[in-house]
């Protein structure tokens, strides 16, 4: 075998040792492996033949053939079963990292879907009241531009009954100006919101799984769901929104769109079970336009809540907080989105609650329970809010803890040690090191 045989054999092997696992890298697989087999045929009759003795294929095989041969013979060997791998890997599918991030790509490419969604949560907050869950179903609609329409209805899940047909509140998040209006259809009433993108987390919204980076943390195997053939992982809903409470996802992926047909979510909201289904799903399918206008039908009520003076809305955050870290150890709440899910934590861990029908509001402190609520609406409404919690406590008198964004361009701060101040964006930038 010449030199340049030799060189070419190992140079299909190096070009084999790069690529990735897939269809077309497969049929590259196999092409090299034709040429290296066909060189190794030519080797193994081109030796001269030996006299008779006593005959033993892998001995003959082998010593019949030069130094040089033989690297030539198992390095074609070598490529053949590299082969054969890829086609085997090629025939049960990619590697989960491979799938769930061409699931990710595939959401973040697509220009629409429809789905079902199913929210069931305990219908008290009492503990150890073993009340029937509440459930919040309801049809979502989404276009790329970034809208959304999400038509539900809250009811008490009763086993073996379909969900309320109609919808109660119709929800309309438009992408011209990141407005949305809730609109009630039982009351005849609406109200305007806006959206801080940060804090848009909504885990029935299958387009936020374009987020996800990393790999499955567990394969589910293969199932038929709606008379597709889907594939299953499991993984930490972290992996999509790092500031979500903890809980597992459950995604499963149709083998030939690569984009999701059903996800499930477990998680522990405040301490109690909520799980999330997102089922029946339709992607890119054409959708009218006038689904995502937010404007309220003629003769609704507005009711959209009026904003409390500067200083009243500092003084209740501030309270809320300072309750909070007397309670909690001389810390504030870790997560990014402040509000319910850190207000039911703490009042579990207070025990504060009766197992009177008096509902377990009533029993929480009113300064606990408007500054967090208030905290929430900033942060989660403001276009320019922010919350250092996870790394900001009671003694980091200089530390940012929450800031937003005011109407004339300036911020708002409240620090560690809960003191306010107005300021401006070049001084903001220095505080937070920026």
């Amino acid at each position: 075998m010449k030199n340049s045989e030799y060189r070419d054999v190992l140079r299909r092997l190096r070009l084999l040792s790069h690529i990735e696992p897939n269809e077309a890298p497969a049929k590259l697989a196999v092409d090299h492996a034709r040429v290296a087999l066909a060189k190794l045929s030519i080797a193994a009759v081109s030796q001269p033949r030996k006299p008779a003795g006593n005959w033993n294929r892998l001995s003959h095989f082998a010593g019949g053939l030069t130094i040089r041969q033989r690297i030539a013979a198992f390095g074609g060997l070598g490529v053949a079963l590299v082969a054969v791998l890829f086609l085997a890997w090629d025939g049960i599918g990619t590697k989960p990292l491979s799938a769930m991030e061409q699931m990710a790509d595939n959401v973040r490419k697509a220009r629409s879907y429809k789905c079902f969604s199913t929210i069931t949560c305990p219908s008290s907050l009492e503990p150890g009241n073993p009340a029937r869950n509440q459930e919040v179903t309801g049809t979502e609609y989404w276009l790329a531009s970034g809208s959304t329409r999400f038509e539900f209805e809250r009811s008490v899940a009763r086993p073996g009954k379909k969900p309320p047909a109609s919808a109660g509140h119709i929800s309309i998040c438009s992408a011209r100006d990141k407005s949305w209006v809730c609109i009630d259809t039982r009351t005849k009433s609406f109200s305007r919101h806006t959206t801080n993108p940060k804090n848009d987390s909504h885990l029935e919204r299958l387009d936020l799984l374009g987020n996800f980076s990393g790999q499955a943390d567990r394969e589910l195997g293969m199932k038929e769901i709606g008379g597709k053939r889907a594939r299953g992982f499991q993984i930490n809903v972290e992996k999509i929104d790092a500031s979500l409470s903890p809980g597992v996802a459950e995604i499963w992926i149709d083998s030939e769109s690569h984009l999701p047909v059903l996800v499930c979510y477990e998680l522990k909201l405040g301490g109690f079970p909520t799980t999330i289904r997102v089922a029946d799903i339709q992607w890119n399918i054409d959708l009218d336009p006038k689904l995502f206008d937010p404007s309220p039908p003629k003769g609704y009520t507005d009711v959209t809540p009026k904003p409390l003076p500067l200083e009243k809305q500092v003084r209740q955050i501030t309270e809320a907080f300072r309750y909070y870290s007397e309670a909690s150890g001389e810390r504030y709440p870790r997560r990014t989105k402040v509000g319910l899910i850190d207000l039911l934590e703490l009042v579990k861990r207070l025990g504060i609650g009766t197992t009177s029908k008096e509902p377990q509001w009533a029993k929480m402190p009113a300064k606990l329970r408007d500054g967090f609520l208030q905290a929430q609406t900033i942060n989660n409404e403001n276009p320019d809010a922010a919350y250092y919690g996870k790394t900001v406590g009671p003694t980091d008198k200089d530390k940012v803890l929450l800031r937003w964004k005011l109407d004339d361009g300036r911020y708002e701060v409240i620090f560690g040690d809960l003191r306010s101040e107005t300021v401006t964006a070049d001084r903001l930038r220095k505080l937070e090191g920026t």
